[in-house]
């Protein structure tokens, strides 16, 4: 006899793989660490870590980082830190990143010391070496742009939505977008394994979501002379730092009137902004009040990873 046909179907369910932009968490404290032998390792160059030319990585230093872990300073309970565009992170965090996609990270050892002279747990300049054109363009909502040098730049801005080709991702967990580079990405496992090990100091935001309009980037009049100093600032390692710090404790934005003027994270960023002011008054004189501004958006946009400059 031939078996009946089952009146119900039994359909399979492939789950759409999804993807997270990896940034971080956000803070009432900035942090605790604070480099030491800046003058040893920057010798001749700029005053702040940088991957080699066209590259990945780290560059290579006469001697290993030294960190202050200083708690007056500020966290130290964090497992990853952001330091000069890299992740600056704890050994327990290090051997989960190299459990998850041990081909994803390139590391740097960090010698880390107590206000005493003591030595303190280990830390790990972390970068994400991995390299993907991977979006789906035609699926995505995104502003495709053109880089200062010509070549193509992704511009997110409210309402991008990330589509991934899963042929070219493959059997990777975690990369960076080869056309916005401080733009990392990654999927549901490295997210869970992240969660698992109850790493602190990470967020994970769904590519996928359209909450937010996508405005096309404006392109100032003086946008040559804006990046040039904006270039200069962005290589003042302290003033970086102290700017991300005070951005870092900012209020809320609902706060009016004096209660938020006189905030001292708001009175920070404003000092620091008058000092950015008379740099850019002695790298440029005569400068507008205006350009200034302009130099100013620019700086940001590097601080906060929306603009990279090579």
């Amino acid at each position: 006899m031939v078996p009946k046909k089952s009146s119900t179907s039994v359909r399979r369910v492939i789950k759409k793989r999804k993807f997270y932009a990896v940034g971080y968490k956000i803070a009432t404290r900035v942090s605790g660490f604070h480099l030491l032998n800046g003058d040893n390792l920057f010798k001749g160059g700029p005053p702040t870590f940088l991957p080699p030319l066209g590259q990945r990585g780290f560059s290579d230093y006469p001697e290993r980082p030294v960190f202050l872990s200083d708690a007056k300073l500020g966290r130290l309970h964090w497992d990853i830190e952001e330091y000069s565009g890299y992740w600056l992170i704890s050994d327990r965090m290090k051997s989960v990143l190299q459990g998850a996609d041990p081909e994803a990270f390139a590391f740097l050892q960090c010698d880390v010391r107590t206000p005493d002279g003591k030595d303190a747990p280990v830390r790990w300049f972390c970068d994400v070496i991995r390299v993907l054109d991977a979006l789906d363009e035609g699926r995505s909502a995104v502003k495709i742009g053109t880089a200062d040098d010509g070549s193509k730049v992704y511009n997110f801005g409210y309402g991008a939505s990330l589509t991934f080709n899963e042929s070219v991702v493959g059997n990777s967990y975690i990369f960076r977008m080869k056309y916005s580079a401080s733009t990392i990405i990654c999927d549901e496992a490295f997210k869970q394994a992240c969660k698992s090990a109850n790493v602190v100091g990470l967020s994970f935001q769904p590519t996928a979501e359209k909450k937010r309009i996508v405005h096309p980037p404006r392109v100032p009049r003086n946008e040559a002379l804006y990046v040039k100093i904006a270039k200069i600032l962005s290589q003042d390692a302290d003033l970086v730092e102290r700017y991300r710090g005070a951005v870092a404790r900012l209020p809320k934005l609902d706060w009016r009137g004096r209660e938020y003027s006189k905030n001292e994270a708001v009175v920070a960023v404003a000092a620091i902004l008058k000092e950015m002011d008379g740099i850019v008054k002695k790298l440029e004189p005569g400068i507008s009040s205006k350009d200034r501004g302009q130099v100013h958006r620019y700086f940001i946009d590097w601080v906060s990873g929306q603009r990279k400059f090579d």
